[in-house]
């Protein structure tokens, strides 16, 4: 099994230009400002968690739903409008349940 650092592709040379807004590589987390509070610090890495531990339950259950591998599930995850969603504090969506947010993955998958 291979193991893809925020991405669903191999990546044979690290290019830092490339990379989108708030990840580990590339633009680098620009939500992070020197001038930030502790508590506005602490919010996005509470923010972060959520949605990491959201996208860590939403994986475990495309796989038992659909009986397809890690691999599979990640990239239907990871790939979806739903997930960018997700990723914006705008929607709030980090806060709702896992199930909530499968049945939004669900209908989601359903119209496209």
């Amino acid at each position: 099994m291979r193991l893809y650092h925020g991405s669903n592709m191999a990546v044979d040379v690290i290019d830092l230009t490339k990379g989108r807004k708030g990840k580990d590589f590339g633009q680098g987390d620009t939500d992070i400002d020197k001038n930030m509070s502790e508590q506005e610090l602490q919010h996005i890495r509470d923010r972060q968690y959520l949605i990491e531990c959201l996208s860590s339950d939403l994986i475990q259950m495309m796989m038992e739903e659909r009986q397809i591998p890690l691999e599979d599930a990640m990239r239907i995850i990871y790939n979806s409008e739903t997930y960018r969603k997700l990723e914006d504090e705008r929607t709030g969506l980090y806060y709702q349940s896992p199930v909530y947010v499968m049945d939004y993955l669900k209908a989601e998958l359903s119209n496209a």
